[in-house]
């Protein structure tokens, strides 16, 4: 966790306020309604009402570490060994590419927690 908090930190650091794609303005402005994910520009617009674009990325590198520490616990309540439960994991804490859509304003991040909600529960 802390080696995938660290380069959380450092990503937050590299790229401010967070990585535009293409799709990024319509999320912010909310062009076309009805193309975008359910959901995701209600919850952009909630977190923009009380912080700016870095709190979007902060929420969402602090969703990453729940989906991975989510997966863990329910790793090991399964009965798998705890090294190897914490091996299972590096891949979500510790890919470029999972640090970088968390990085993005795009729904990735919430779709992935979704799924992993829905996997625990």
């Amino acid at each position: 966790m802390t080696a995938g908090l660290a380069l959380r930190v450092a990503a937050l650091l590299a790229y401010r306020p967070a990585i535009f794609y293409i799709d990024t303005p319509r999320y912010l402005l909310n062009a076309v309604p009805g193309m975008d994910p359910d959901g995701y520009g209600a919850v952009l617009k909630g977190i923009l009402a009380v912080g700016h674009l870095d709190l979007v990325v902060i929420v969402q590198h602090l969703l990453g570490l729940a989906i991975a520490l989510n997966l863990y616990l329910l790793i090991v309540r399964r009965g798998v060994w705890r090294w190897l439960a914490a091996l299972a994991i590096a891949p979500v804490l510790l890919d470029a590419y999972q640090i970088q859509i968390e990085q993005a304003l795009m729904p990735d991040v919430w779709f992935e927690a979704l799924i992993v909600a829905g996997l625990t529960i």
